[in-house]
């Protein structure tokens, strides 16, 4: 196969096969290293072990992808460049987005699996990297960096933004998080796609993961103080401004990234004159 054309829908879905087989090994290393350490594969992972099990559960598809675009160079773009006004309206666009579908999530089948599953994670140093520094920069590089990237070329921005944003919600897995992670995947990736910045989306993947590891993600005391309608309104509100705030301010980055060669200095235009001898 051509690798133009790469990735076709059956590259996509060999990918995501390729998520649930990684998870599936990085569960059985789980296990393994677990039951070694403790004596008992039952017991939680230790700490320690959360980055490796992540790194392994990526690996296949990451590996599958990085190669059949023929290794390529992605550059992750300095984002210390950018306007700290902007990353922080975008950070905060992304966190509204977050909170509001965040809401919905919690009353979709399923949800109990996810409070089980945050319950369940060990806290410490190496869970905070997991989920807060390697899961931002590998999954960035692989949906954004690497698929979407590509799909961009050759693909309409609604539809390539949406076949990375479903792959992204589907890798969580658990049904309630895939609706979650779904409509962060779409922010994230209009973002690439109007910067064309991965290290911007890695900084507000960062961001979001940051501040739902701080949080200990959804706190079960405060999701239904209201009841449903109103909680209903308040996640269509919060995700309707985080929208507004993520168009404007990708729109905003997109513009200043291309201003320094709008202020460069005029080049003086020298006109030759030709003297003619009489």
């Amino acid at each position: 196969m051509s690798l133009t054309v790469f990735p076709r829908k059956r590259n996509l879905f060999a990918v995501f096969l390729l998520l649930i087989v990684g998870q599936m090994i990085a569960g059985l290393v789980a296990m393994v290293f677990t039951g070694v350490s403790t004596g008992s594969i039952d017991s939680d992972p230790p700490d320690w072990m959360f980055p490796i099990i992540y790194i392994v559960g990526l690996a296949p598809a990451l590996y599958y992808t990085w190669r059949r675009l023929d290794r390529p160079r992605v550059s992750v773009h300095n984002v210390s460049t950018l306007s700290p006004r902007w990353v922080a309206v975008l950070s905060i666009a992304i966190l509204l987005i977050s909170f509001g579908m965040g809401i919905v999530a919690g009353y979709l089948p399923t949800a109990d699996y996810l409070d089980a599953a945050i319950d369940n994670l060990e806290i410490g140093i190496g869970t905070f990297l997991a989920i807060v520094f390697l899961a931002p920069v590998l999954e960035e590089y692989l949906l954004r960096g690497l698929l979407l990237d590509r799909m961009l070329q050759q693909r309409s921005p609604q539809l390539a933004i949406f076949l990375s944003a479903l792959l992204f919600g589907v890798m969580h897995i658990i049904p309630a998080h895939i609706f979650a992670a779904f409509f962060a995947g779409l922010a994230l990736g209009y973002v690439y796609y109007r910067t064309r910045s991965l290290g911007l989306v890695i900084l507000l993947h960062v961001v979001n993961n940051g501040v739902a590891y701080a949080s200990k993600f959804f706190d079960e005391s405060a999701d239904d103080p209201y009841g449903l309608p109103v909680m209903l309104v308040i996640a269509a509100g919060t995700t309707a401004l985080g929208a507004w705030l993520l168009h404007v301010g990708a729109q905003r980055v997109a513009l200043i990234a291309h201003e320094p060669f709008s202020k460069l200095p005029q080049e003086t235009v020298v006109v030759p004159v030709v003297v003619h001898a009489d």
